[in-house]
């Protein structure tokens, strides 16, 4: 996201995203949201009826009639940065319950994945990596299987310096800013904690 109010990625307001999507605040995707979740989600942080009936119209769409949507309703609707952070907290815990239902899928693979034993930046990786659409097939063997490795030996440097290789990311295909903004991610939970 973006605070700056004349930055086209200016979050606050209803964008596009780069999959042509519309988007809100954080990350809030309202093109694939149902609009009954839309209108709870948007009276749940203080929007009127009718901005929040406004927004619901935006589910299912994509490509030019998303950018439509976005052209006609740009202005109109903009999160204050109370409501945007209670946006994120929204989308976060969908996130979070996602992920632990994934974890609960692949316990044939990788055994019981217990989230206690997750360290909070850890699990915040995970979530970026499956909000991203990247937490599947070769990527998720070698996220998981590194962070229950690091669990075990109690060294959670094993998995910082996985997802600190941002080469290693970009030569998988992954969005080579995510991978950034992740490395920046542990490093700073490292330089905090003193490691």
């Amino acid at each position: 996201g973006n605070s700056n109010p004349q930055s086209q990625f200016y979050s606050r307001q209803i964008r596009l995203s780069q999959d042509e999507k519309v988007i809100i605040g954080r990350g809030y995707d309202l093109s694939s949201e149902q609009p009954k979740q839309i209108l709870e989600d948007f009276r749940n942080i203080g929007f009127s009826q009718r901005k929040a009936e406004t927004l619901f119209k935006a589910s299912g769409l994509q490509g030019r009639d998303a950018l439509h949507f976005v052209k006609m309703h740009k202005g109109d609707i903009v999160l204050t940065a109370e409501q945007e952070i209670q946006l994120f907290q929204i989308t976060y815990n969908k996130y979070d319950k996602k992920l632990v239902d994934l974890l609960h899928e692949s316990r044939r693979r990788f055994g019981v994945v217990d989230k206690d034993e997750i360290e909070q930046y850890q699990w915040d990786v995970l979530i970026d990596f499956l909000f991203a659409d990247e937490l599947y097939g070769k990527t998720l063997d070698i996220v998981v299987v590194t962070l229950l490795k690091a669990i075990k030996q109690n060294k959670p440097r094993i998995f910082n310096v996985l997802i600190s290789d941002v080469e290693y990311w970009a030569k998988a295909g992954l969005n080579l800013e995510r991978a950034k903004k992740r490395a920046i991610y542990v490093q700073e939970w490292k330089r905090c904690q003193g490691k």
